[in-house]
């Protein structure tokens, strides 16, 4: 059947590691350049946790589960199934924006809010990524060290046909694609911060149209994989393309309305540093 190579359990600790440094990174550097603060970050996570975990999962559960006229029109339908997950996922996600900004954060009005929530927000969805392949990195070291053989022993009679398929197609996999996931949280994080950008300054500049351009594109995004988890679109390709050339209009359209932001009122330390005896001098005279 094969066996796994170091290559491959090397790709998968490459691309965990790499999905967290990316968003960590960008806070740090970001935090370093503007002075922001931790808060949006924070809000942003649990923004994701609650309206994307919590209340965006439970209505799956309504509308998805057994004996459910839905879910049974959804399998007659799947164009309607690839709607609907798109639509759910846009309102869901950009209506727990639009309450962060406006309810828990309505007193953060500088721009750099709208970046940290964004990071905040991808991070919670990049960490159960991170799971998957630490998952997947099990499995290999499992049969690396092993055999093939052992790791099936421990399944289930019922699904053994299943699972031994599952292992040949993991093993005949090419190691480079494994980095897929780590390359994927790139055009993720971008379309979340964009979107942060957009949803911010429709309540902050009062501008309610930016909502809803925000729900639009979130729905144009994830319209690629809707149809994938549907069955109409095969191409993981395609899939993967058009997530990314939609991300980059996006994060273009949102860095132009990031410029016009204001910047946050805080004074960066290093002008702090500089103030404080000019400060002093002025008393003394």
């Amino acid at each position: 059947m094969g066996e796994i190579s170091g290559t491959t359990i090397m790709c998968l600790l490459l691309a965990a590691a790499g999905c967290i440094a990316l968003p960590l990174s960008t806070l740090l550097i970001y935090r370093k350049k503007t002075n922001a603060q931790w808060f949006p970050f924070l809000a942003g996570m649990v923004s994701y946790l609650f309206f994307v975990i919590m209340l965006e999962q439970m209505l799956h559960m309504i509308c998805l589960g057994i004996n459910s006229p839905i879910a049974e029109m959804m399998e007659q339908y799947p164009l309607f199934y690839a709607a609907y997950l798109c639509v759910t996922a846009a309102l869901f996600e950009e209506g727990g924006r639009y309450f962060m900004f406006r309810m828990l954060l309505k007193k953060k009005r500088g721009r750099e809010t709208a970046v940290t929530f964004g990071i905040g927000f991808t991070i919670i969805e990049t960490l159960s990524v991170i799971v998957t392949i630490l998952g997947m990195v099990f499995v290999a070291v499992t049969i690396k060290n092993g055999g093939v053989e052992a790791y099936l022993s421990g399944v289930a009679p019922e699904d053994l046909a299943q699972t031994k398929e599952a292992v040949q197609n993991f093993i005949g996999t090419n190691p480079v694609s494994f980095l897929a996931p780590f390359i994927e949280r790139i055009p993720s994080l971008l379309t979340s911060v964009g979107l942060s950008v957009f949803v911010f300054a429709a309540v902050w500049a009062k501008r309610p149209s930016l909502f809803g351009a925000a729900v639009g594109f979130h729905i144009l995004q994830t319209s690629f994989w809707g149809l994938y988890q549907a069955g109409i679109l095969n191409q993981t390709m395609i899939v993967e393309i058009g997530a990314i050339l939609i991300s980059i209009m996006i994060s273009y359209l949102a860095w132009k309305i990031y410029k016009k932001l204001p910047q946050s009122e805080i004074v960066p330390k290093e002008k702090k540093k500089i103030e404080k005896p000019a400060r002093k001098f002025e008393k003394m005279y």
